[in-house]
């Protein structure tokens, strides 16, 4: 499960449907069809950059990527990770800010998201011009947010906020919304049984769920954390040169 072949797999059934893969920006009130492919990048930059590697040369694919600039997972200004966006946008996909809200969401969110576009934009050396917010809430998704000139993910055009008791519209007439989160696709598995009839819809990943050979939620985070530990090793035996790195076993069992 959430193996890269079965990505591959996901992408053949939405080619084989017809309808178009589309930047979101490429789409319009009149645009009667579309796929948009979406990815939060939430704990990993090196794992988003090996799935738009897999995207752009493998799949013949391009989409979006959103980073966050507010999270301790992963730092989007070290030289590695600018390296590493910057090759995302390379490939052919795009860029955009993952945005954290306020805890107490009582803040100014529209001047957060422009401040945060602002900060990224710089680092990056390249205009941001979409963003999608981080666990949003029923309040958020209703405000249907409009910043000039800048794409949100979650606005009408792109996706449809449900009213009821649920947060995501899963209405075939309408736009359609299928998400991996939590590891899991609890709106709906993206097959072909699933997706006939549907004329237009927005699929959210999450690179960090994927990998070449796949795996458990569990056993997912606990490669991950190694990942990350390595990663952490690496960058403390480049920073200092009393880090005893040929003792890295001591640290194996952290």
């Amino acid at each position: 499960m959430f193996t890269y072949k079965e990505y591959e797999e996901i992408i053949r059934v939405l080619k084989e449907t017809g309808l178009p893969i589309l930047d979101y920006s490429e789409i319009t009130e009149a645009t009667k069809s579309f796929v948009i492919l979406r990815h939060d990048v939430e704990f990993s930059l090196s794992r988003a950059h090996i799935l738009a590697y897999f995207e752009s040369n493998h799949l013949d694919i391009r989409s979006s990527y959103f980073i966050q600039i507010s999270n301790n997972c992963y730092n989007p200004f070290s030289e590695e990770n600018i390296s590493i966006i910057r090759d995302i946008i390379r490939m052919g996909h795009r860029i955009g800010l993952h945005y954290h809200l306020p805890k107490n969401n009582n803040g100014d969110i529209v001047n957060g998201i422009k401040k945060e576009l602002d900060i990224l934009s710089c680092f990056i050396g390249t205009p941001i011009d979409r963003f999608s917010i981080h666990r949003p809430t029923k309040l958020i998704l209703s405000l249907d947010l409009q910043i000039d000139n800048v794409i949100n993910s979650y606005a009408s055009r792109y996706f449809n906020y449900c009213h009821d008791n649920n947060l995501i519209n899963t209405n075939k007439s309408d736009i359609f919304y299928l998400s991996d989160s939590q590891h899991k696709w609890k709106f709906g598995y993206p097959n072909a049984e699933l997706l006939e009839g549907v004329q237009r819809v927005q699929i959210l990943t999450h690179p960090y769920s994927w990998s070449e050979m796949g795996s458990s939620s569990d056993d997912n985070f606990e490669t991950l954390f190694m990942e990350k530990k390595h990663e952490l090793l690496n960058s403390m035996n480049m920073e200092c040169s009393h880090f005893p790195y040929e003792r890295m076993k001591l640290f194996e069992n952290l």
